[in-house]
């Protein structure tokens, strides 16, 4: 019996020697994979393969970078630690789940607020105040804008690069995956005819002709800091709407923003300018409809005499 104990002793000891041994060369084998991580070149000897998405059957080839693309993005210097933290390199396993950054009811999106937040410090602080922030992370509603839902995720890019989903041209097809989306303006209750009224508008027609400097949703609404109409820090607040216009448009008076808003003009909403809008298109057609018959009919006439003359 004593026998069996001594050796059960020994056993013991053994196993757990080589434990610590093992430990010690995993931790050794982690620091130097997280060393050689400092560059992205380790991730992207398999990430950059576009097969390793087809052989695991990821439909949105999330697991495929293109090694182009992602060297031009703004984080490309950081490498790939820097937003991936919670990689564990010793078998590409994550970090617990009940660690104390998933506040979020989604792994992924807890791990980029927080990579977020470690370098951008006071746009997050605006985000978390927003009503996009506090949608999303007070009261995790998943289907609210995120960072990476306006910025991308590997490929992002200078609001300054005309690909870059920020960029002044790219904005307004940007805010509009979401508030032109009619599931998600019932749900969250978004003014119904944001896409359409926008697109009518007179800066977008100025845009379309070509126009430089035009206001897009941001010039507006602002970019991070956004609040609802009624918030008193809102940009678009009625007290401060003659200001924010008054940037583009000199001397704007308090009601000047009342010219252009979100709602869709309609007998039951703004009725005296909708019947205002109707007799204006009337008087076009009245009065522009006869002018191209007459054009038309000129135009007609001229290619006849021409036609005569080569005969």
């Amino acid at each position: 019996m004593r026998g069996h104990v001594t050796l059960g002793l020994v056993f013991t000891l053994l196993v757990g020697v080589a434990s610590a041994q093992v430990e010690d060369v995993a931790q050794s084998g982690n620091q130097r994979f997280i060393s050689e991580l400092q560059g992205e070149e380790t991730c992207l000897a398999c990430h950059s393969d576009v097969y390793l998405a087809r052989a695991n059957g990821v439909k949105d080839s999330s697991l495929w970078l293109d090694e182009t693309l992602f060297h031009e993005s703004a984080h490309a210097d950081l490498g790939c630690v820097a937003c991936h933290p919670n990689i564990d390199p010793a078998g590409h396993q994550l970090i617990r789940e009940d660690h104390p950054w998933f506040t979020d009811r989604v792994p992924s999106v807890a791990i980029a607020k927080q990579a977020c937040l470690d370098c951008h410090e006071k746009e997050y602080e605006d985000y978390h105040e927003s009503i996009h922030g506090v949608n999303r992370l007070e009261k995790h509603e998943l289907a609210a804008a995120f960072c990476t839902d306006c910025h991308g995720f590997h490929y992002i890019l200078p609001a300054s690069d005309e690909r870059s989903w920020t960029h002044k041209s790219n904005i307004p097809a940007m805010c509009l995956k979401c508030h032109a989306e009619r599931g998600l303006k019932q749900r969250f209750g978004l003014t119904k005819y944001v896409a359409e009224t926008f697109q009518e508008s007179f800066h977008k027609k100025r845009a379309e002709l070509g126009a430089a400097e035009v206001p897009v949703c941001s010039t507006c609404h602002g970019h991070h800091a956004i609040f609802p109409r009624d918030d008193t820090r809102s940009t678009v607040h009625p007290g401060k709407v003659a200001v924010m216009c008054g940037e583009c448009h000199e001397g704007a008076a308090q009601g000047f923003g009342e010219a252009f808003t979100h709602t869709r003009v309609s007998t039951t909403e703004m009725r005296w300018f909708y019947f205002v809008k109707q007799a204006h298109m009337w008087l076009i057609v009245v009065v522009i409809g006869p002018l191209g018959a007459i054009v038309l009919c000129n135009a007609g006439r001229t290619l006849r005499a021409r036609r005569k003359r080569n005969a």
